[in-house]
C-alpha cells in the first residue's frame, strides 16, 4: 500500500487487488475511463457547461484544474500501468497535461499515446476522441495508433494500440471505445456498425494475438452490438469476475454500459477484473470527488509465457485500401508535394506530385509481421501510375523492407527491386521477400513516394490489394532450391535465412568460398 499527496493534502491509497501470481509474471494492470467532457480548451464549446456531474462544467483554468485534480487523484488510486480514457477532447494537449499530471502528483513517469487528432471548429463529428496513458518504466508501446472505425467521428473514439510488457517482452493489443449513445433502435444499429468495424480493424491487427476489447459501448450485455462482438470468440471479463449485479454508469439505480472483452487467448492470461466506485453519485456517495458520471474499472493480466519457444502460424494478410489506409501509416520527410493518403475517387491509397511545385519524399509504412519460422514469403499489389516520366518511375516509387523500424530516414532498408508500371488500370507486381527477412519477428514494409521535379511533372500513383502470405519451415533444416536431394553437384541452400553452398561430401561453404564449420 502506498500513501500519496495531491494539491489539498489528500491522501491516496492504492485500490488494486491483491492477486496471487507466479514469481516471474508478467503482471499488467489496464484501467478504463469515460472521463465525461474533460476539455483543454473550455472556452471553444458549451460540452463543459451542461453534464450531470458539476465538476465538469468548467468555464475556468480552476474549474478545469479541479477537474483534473479529482481524475489524477482517482487514477493514482487505481494504480493501473495502461490507462485507457473516453471522452477526451480531441486535442494533444489534454492527454499530455493529464499525464504531466500524474506523474507529478505520483511515483512514477507517465507518457501518452500521440494519435495526431486534433480539431478547429467544435462539431458532434470531431469534437471528443479516446486515448491512452501509460507508466513508461513498465510499459512501451509497440506500432503505430490506429482508429477502430473509419467514418470521422468514430475513428477518433475507437483507437487501437499495442503494448509491450518492458521486462518480459510480452505484448497484447487494447482496443478502446466509445460507441454510439441512445436508446432507439437507430442508435443500436449505429452500435452494431460501429462493432463491425472494431472487428474488421482488429482482423487486421499483426502485432499480437491476444487482443483485449474495452470502453464505453453505451449498452447492456445483450445488445446486438456486443453479441456480435461475442458471436466473434471474445468474452466479457467483468460480468465474468464482478458477477450481475455490478454497474458502471448512473442511470436509474446503475447500470453496466462500460464492458471489457478478451479474445480466447487473452482471456486465458486475465486473471481479475473488477469495478471501482470512485466518481459515480447514483448511490448518494462521491459528492465531494465526482469527476464524472462513469466509475473507472480494471483488469489484471498474467502476461506471462507458458513456453520461450515460438509457433510458426502461416501468414496471409491483405489490405485493399478501397475504403481506407487502414492500419498503415504515412510519414513525410520533405512535404513540399506530394504525399501518401486515401483517394475516394479511385478507392485506393494514392500519392500525387502532379501539377505541384514542391519536392516531396513520403514513406507508406506497412504494420509490422511475425516471420519467424518461415521458409519462404511473398508479396504482392497493384501499383497504378499516370502523368510524370517514365524512365524516373523507379525513382519516383521505391519499395523497402526492414526488421529494425525506427524512423524513415534512420532505419537501414533493404531495397525490394523489380516494380512494374504501365498506366493508372494497373500492373499486377508478385515478388519475393528477402531472404534476410525470414526469421524476424518485427518485419515492415514502406512504399516511398518521392520527387525531384519543381515543374510539377511527377506522377500520380496508386496502390491496392497489398497481399502477404508466408509459409512456414523447419528452422535450420536446408531448402534445397533446384538440385536433386541426391545429387553429386554442389547445391545451393539456405539456413536461417543465410545462403550457403553445399558439397556433395557434406561440407558447406560460404557464398564466398569461406568454409563453413
Amino acid at each position: 500500500m502506498r500513501l500519496r499527496n495531491f494539491g489539498k493534502a489528500l491522501l491516496i491509497m492504492t485500490m488494486s487487488a491483491i492477486i496471487d501470481m507466479p514469481l516471474h509474471a508478467a503482471v499488467v494492470k489496464v484501467c478504463g475511463q469515460n472521463l465525461q467532457n474533460y476539455y483543454w480548451n473550455y472556452d471553444q464549446t458549451m460540452r463543459t457547461q451542461t453534464n450531470s456531474v458539476p465538476a465538469s462544467n468548467y468555464t475556468s483554468d480552476d474549474g478545469r484544474a479541479e477537474k483534473t485534480r479529482r481524475i489524477v487523484n482517482a487514477m493514482l488510486r487505481v494504480d493501473a500501468d495502461i490507462y485507457a480514457f473516453n471522452e477526451l477532447e480531441a486535442t494533444e494537449i489534454i492527454l499530455k497535461q493529464l499525464a504531466d499530471s500524474m506523474t507529478l502528483y505520483g511515483n512514477a513517469k507517465y507518457a501518452h499515446v500521440s494519435d495526431g487528432i486534433s480539431y478547429v471548429v467544435d462539431t458532434f463529428d470531431n469534437h471528443l476522441k479516446s486515448g491512452f496513458i501509460y507508466r513508461t518504466d513498465r510499459i512501451k508501446t509497440v506500432g503505430v495508433n490506429y482508429a477502430g472505425a473509419t467514418s470521422s467521428y468514430y475513428s477518433n473514439t475507437m483507437r487501437i494500440q499495442t503494448f509491450e510488457e518492458i521486462s518480459s517482452g510480452e505484448r497484447f493489443t487494447l482496443s478502446i471505445n466509445h460507441f454510439k449513445s441512445g436508446s432507439t433502435e437507430s442508435d443500436e444499429q449505429t452500435r452494431v456498425n460501429n462493432a463491425t468495424q472494431l472487428l474488421t480493424a482488429l482482423s487486421k491487427n499483426t502485432l499480437d494475438e491476444d487482443i483485449l476489447i474495452m470502453g464505453d459501448m453505451n449498452c447492456e450485455y445483450g445488445a446486438e452490438s456486443l453479441t456480435k462482438i461475442v458471436d466473434a470468440g471474445y468474452e466479457e471479463q467483468l460480468l465474468k469476475y464482478g458477477g450481475m449485479w455490478i454497474y458502471s454508469h448512473c442511470y436509474n439505480d446503475g447500470s453496466l454500459i462500460d464492458h471489457v472483452f478478451a479474445n480466447s487467448s487473452m482471456a486465458q492470461q486475465v486473471v481479475d477484473a473488477q469495478i471501482f466506485h470512485l466518481s459515480t453519485t447514483c448511490r448518494g456517495d462521491n459528492e465531494m470527488t465526482a469527476y464524472s458520471d462513469h466509475d473507472p474499472y480494471l483488469v489484471t493480466l498474467n502476461l506471462s509465457s507458458s513456453s520461450q519457444s515460438h509457433e510458426c502460424e502461416p501468414l496471409d494478410y491483405m489490405e485493399d485500401f478501397v475504403t481506407s489506409i487502414g492500419i498503415w501509416t504515412h510519414t513525410e520527410t520533405v512535404s513540399g508535394g506530394g504525399y501518401w493518403g486515401y483517394y475516394s475517387k479511385n478507392s485506393c491509397v494514392y500519392a500525387s506530385g502532379y501539377n505541384k511545385s514542391g519536392v516531396s519524399d513520403s514513406w507508406l509504412i506497412s504494420p509490422e509481421f511475425d516471420m519467424r519460422g518461415f521458409s519462404s514469403a511473398k508479396l504482392s499489389m497493384l501499383l497504378r501510375i499516370s502523368y510524370g516520366t517514365p524512365s524516373n518511375y523507379a525513382q519516383n516509387v521505391r519499395l523497402y523492407v526492414t526488421d529494425q523500424y525506427s524512423t524513415p530516414l534512420t532505419t537501414v532498408w533493404t531495397p525490394i527491386t523489380g516494380l512494374q508500371f504501365t498506366n493508372w488500370n494497373g500492373k499486377q507486381n508478385d515478388l519475393q521477400v528477402p531472404a534476410e527477412m525470414l526469421g524476424k519477428e518485427h518485419v515492415v514494409f514502406a512504399l516511398r513516394y518521392s520527387t525531384t521535379d519543381t515543374s510539377g511533372d511527377a506522377p500520380n500513383v496508386g496502390m491496392n490489394n497489398f497481399k502477404l502470405t508466408g509459409t512456414c519451415g523447419s528452422a535450420g533444416v536446408a531448402e534445397v532450391y533446384s538440385e536433386p536431394e541426391h545429387s553429386l553437384r554442389p547445391v545451393k541452400v539456405i539456413e536461417n535465412g543465410q545462403f550457403y553452398i553445399l558439397m556433395p561430401d557434406g561440407t558447406k561453404y560460404s557464398v564466398c568460398g569461406t568454409r563453413v564449420e
